[in-house]
């Protein structure tokens, strides 16, 4: 009992170092939590009011991209309709040209064949010459002013290319820097609403305060009339173990001795005999046995079934490739207590209680592996594959 107290003294020591370095660092990451999520939601209000300003830029300089574009197209949709009629009168006068042309062979034919008519047909010669002279004196103008409007077109397609193009530049940098702040807005938003549980943070003095507290559990609650049975059992010869004999009622054992051995001698001699009296050994009964002891009466003593709610303890061992997050629910009530965090391969000693239902569930996910009932006063349980 007093080396159990003694234990007892010690682990309450260790543990509540154990629940001050805990408390002590829940503090610290809480607030630094805090302070980061405070640095971010700062963060988002100054990229919104960016992408507010972007929005407005951008939305200029498309109206300006599309106000280039419809005044080229308007310009540019006029030259072509006057390239069009253009092309529209030069097929008469190429039509008409060739017929004068026509004509005018034909009059050279006949003035070679009628020499009396020939000075008609030079003057009817001379008439087509002219008349051919101003069909292509108007061809030249509207070649002219097809070749105007083609260099006009091609003036307004670099001007379009220079103004536009420079303003379709700037609208494209600002949708590239508008992305890159919402980019990093989603980045702050998922960081800043990511679930955070303190309690899974830890130090190394935590887990060796932990770990020391683990290894004196045990025997800080163990039972004196359990540990007694224990020694009892320890420093028993093994004899009171033995099934108690029978009181034996039969009679003594007798052992008959065979005869003495007798020699041929002559006649006249006396034969040599020895007694045939069989010879009784008492046996004592039980020969050779140590005296019976009755068994301790701890020894006998029938040991209660658990009940809902005595205390008990359970063993966790971590055999998955990740770390895992025990929640406990006590009986009689359907909420769930977060206990502790297991890394990964690390084995551990919960306080519990008969009827506790404890749920192991992954760090990443949340995603239930496990759910153990306690129904022993002690629960060995190994999560996940052997290792």
């Amino acid at each position: 009992a007093k080396a159990r107290d003694h234990v007892s003294t010690e682990h309450a020591t260790l543990k509540s170092a154990e629940d001050a370095a805990r408390n002590k660092l829940i503090t610290e990451v809480t607030e630094k939590r805090n302070a980061e999520v405070a640095r971010m939601a700062e963060r988002q209000g100054v990229i919104s009011k960016e992408v507010a300003v972007c929005d407005a830029e951008i939305q200029t300089l498309q109206a300006t991209v599309n106000q280039f574009d419809q005044q080229y197209r308007a310009q540019v949709a006029g030259f072509m309709q006057q390239q069009q009629m253009n092309a529209v009168q030069i097929q008469p006068l190429n039509a008409r040209l060739q017929q004068i042309t026509a004509c005018m062979a034909q009059d050279q034919i006949n003035a070679s064949q009628n020499t009396t008519q020939a000075v008609t047909i030079f003057a009817e010669i001379q008439q087509h010459q002219i008349e051919i002279q101003q069909i292509r004196q108007q061809m030249t103008v509207i070649q002219n002013q097809d070749a105007v409007m083609a260099a006009n077109i091609a003036n307004l397609q670099a001007q379009f290319q220079r103004s536009a193009g420079t303003a379709q530049a700037s609208l494209n940098a600002k949708l590239q820097v508008r992305a890159v702040l919402a980019r990093e807005f989603e980045t702050l938003e998922n960081q800043r609403t990511a679930p955070f549980d303190p309690a899974s943070f830890t130090t190394p003095e935590i887990d060796d305060l932990v770990r020391r507290c683990n290894s004196l559990m045990t025997y800080s609650d163990l039972p004196l009339e359990l540990r007694r049975e224990e020694l009892i059992a320890q420093f028993d010869c093994g004899a009171a173990k033995e099934p108690e004999r029978l009181v034996s009622t039969a009679k003594p054992v007798q052992i008959m001795e065979p005869p003495a051995f007798t020699a041929k001698r002559p006649v006249a001699n006396a034969p040599m005999t020895s007694s045939t009296v069989p010879r009784a050994m008492p046996v004592p009964e039980n020969a050779g046995m140590p005296p019976l002891k009755p068994l301790p009466a701890a020894a006998t003593a029938v040991t209660p079934p658990p009940s809902l709610g005595d205390p008990a303890e359970i063993v966790l061992t971590n055999n998955h490739d990740g770390a895992v997050r025990v929640f406990g629910i006590n009986v009689g009530s359907e909420r769930e207590s977060f206990m502790r965090s297991l890394k990964s391969g690390e084995e551990v000693m919960l306080p519990a209680t008969i009827g506790q239902t404890l749920i192991i569930r992954a760090t990443t996910g949340g995603k239930e592996l496990h759910r153990q009932k306690v129904g022993k006063k002690l629960e060995v349980v190994k999560l996940g594959a052997n290792r």
